[in-house]
């Protein structure tokens, strides 16, 4: 196992038998995610917990941190303040003993040491949200000359209707219409009723 700031060693918390705590500051970067084509990056502070639950090892984690990444409507520099917790069982391996690597709910301790810096980054990575916005009323970008809205109106004509309602209504409007021809029909008819009973 490599050892980096990610590696905690849990040598004197295993023989004490009593918790052990841990700061990590990183700046980190995640490319080539689904949140855009940069992906992202922030310094991020974590605060980690070992501790002893009934016997069982559970490692408790804190993360929080500016993000750096691309909003979704303008495609302009965004921020976004990411807060998140986790708590996640630890699984202690023998020399002879094979890790299931494919089970993501455990982390898995081995010579005493535990790294943490996969279960890092998959909680920062899902506590990204996926439309990030440099600002909650933001314009966007005009889809027929790429304006940035925010910064001033194109002299682009806006369609005002969507073309795939166009037919929709003008069969509204039909019917609309035939409605009121039935009603004025009817009402001229109750009317001429009315007249002949007299």
């Amino acid at each position: 196992m490599k050892n980096s700031k990610y590696t905690l060693d849990l040598k004197d918390f295993l023989e004490d038998k009593k918790t052990a705590e841990f700061h990590i500051r990183d700046y980190l970067h995640f490319p080539n995610l689904l949140l855009s084509e940069e992906g992202f990056q922030g310094d991020f502070h974590i605060h980690l917990l070992v501790s002893w639950v009934e016997e069982k090892i559970l490692l408790s984690g804190s993360i929080e941190g500016e993000v750096e990444t691309t909003c979704v409507r303008c495609a302009d520099p965004a921020l976004f303040h990411l807060q998140t917790s986790f708590t996640i069982p630890v699984v202690g391996v023998a020399k002879d003993q094979e890790m299931d690597l494919e089970d993501d709910e455990v982390i898995y301790l081995e010579h005493n040491l535990l790294d943490v810096e996969q279960i890092i980054r998959e909680n920062i990575i899902l506590s990204v949200p996926l439309s990030v916005l440099c600002q909650e009323d933001c314009l966007g970008l005009c889809p027929v000359c790429g304006q940035n809205r925010n910064l001033g109106q194109c002299a682009c004509q806006q369609e005002t209707t969507d073309i795939r309602m166009e037919g929709f209504q003008e069969k509204l409007s039909r019917l609309l219409k035939e409605m009121v021809v039935k009603e004025e029909s009817a009402s001229t008819q109750k009317e001429d009723v009315q007249v002949s009973k007299k």
